[in-house]
């Protein structure tokens, strides 16, 4: 791509200025719609992961409050088991000082 420049010299200036014109502006233009672009793809795949990593996460806590209830279950089983085994073995001796 060529480069367009033309000198300008300044009585207040010791060496002549540069002065890009319109075609080169047009490029840095490009170049900062594309920065702009990229920048806006990389913001929406942070939010796509953001997203992503909340919904594992509260999938996560789905999980162990589903496997919180179950021990409890079980353990509510359990008590409920040796509480019948405690009666069983009461009723059992009551019976044997019957005899």
């Amino acid at each position: 791509m060529p480069v367009s420049a033309v000198k300008v010299w300044s009585p207040f200036c010791a060496r002549p200025s540069v002065v890009l014109d319109g075609s080169i502006k047009g490029e840095i233009m490009g170049v900062f719609d594309n920065a702009k672009d990229a920048a806006e793809a990389t913001g929406k795949k942070i939010g796509e992961w953001a997203d992503d990593t909340k919904e594992r996460i509260s999938d996560k806590v789905d999980e162990v409050q589903a496997d919180a209830e179950v021990k409890k279950a079980e353990g509510d089983v359990r008590k409920a088991e040796a509480e019948r085994d405690a009666t069983e073995a009461k009723n059992e001796y009551k019976e044997k000082l019957r005899d």
